[in-house]
C-alpha cells in the first residue's frame, strides 16, 4: 500500500484532510478498541472464573477470542482506506498513513485512559463484594480444588 501513490501530488500538505477521513479513522479506532477490550477481558482470570455460571460459556469464550480477529480487522480496513484516500487528496501514501495512525492512536490512548478511570472504580466494588467468597476460598484452597 505504501508503494502506490498518486502521480500528480499536491506541493502543499494540507494540515487536516477533512472531517470525514478523521471520522472514519475514529470510528474504526474506536471498534478496534471496543473488541480489544472484549478480548482482554475474555482472557482474564476472573473471566474464566465467571464463564462456570453462564448457560452458554462455550460461545461467550469464544466471542472473546472472536475479538481479537475483528480488533485487527478493523485496523485492516483502515489500512485499506488510507491509500484510497491519497488518491482522492493527491498526497502521498505515507503522509496519509501516517496522519491515519495519529488518529488511531490518539484515540487508542483516549480510549485506554477512560476505560481505566471508569474501571478502577467498577473493579474495587465487586472486590468489596466478593472479598469474603475469595478469602474462605483462599482459606479452604485444598479443600475447594479436592472437590471438584
Amino acid at each position: 500500500f505504501l508503494v502506490a501513490s498518486p502521480a500528480r501530488q499536491r506541493a502543499m500538505k494540507e494540515e487536516q484532510l477533512g472531517p470525514l477521513f478523521e471520522m472514519v479513522c475514529f470510528g474504526l479506532s474506536m471498534i478496534s478498541a471496543c473488541f480489544l477490550i472484549v478480548f482482554l477481558f475474555g482472557i482474564t482470570t476472573p473471566a474464566k472464573a465467571l464463564m462456570e455460571w453462564f448457560p452458554h460459556r462455550h460461545e461467550i469464550s469464544l466471542f472473546s477470542q472472536i475479538g481479537l480477529g475483528l480488533s485487527l480487522l478493523s485496523l485492516v480496513l483502515l489500512t485499506g482506506v488510507m491509500p484510497l484516500w491519497s488518491f482522492v487528496r493527491r498526497h502521498s501514501t505515507p503522509w496519509v498513513f501516517a496522519q491515519g495512525f495519529k488518529i488511531f492512536a490518539r484515540t487508542m490512548m483516549w480510549v485506554g485512559i477512560t476505560s481505566a478511570v471508569i474501571a478502577t472504580p467498577i473493579s474495587l466494588a465487586m472486590e468489596k463484594q466478593t472479598r469474603e467468597v475469595l478469602d474462605k476460598l483462599l482459606r479452604n484452597e485444598p479443600i475447594y480444588y479436592l472437590l471438584k
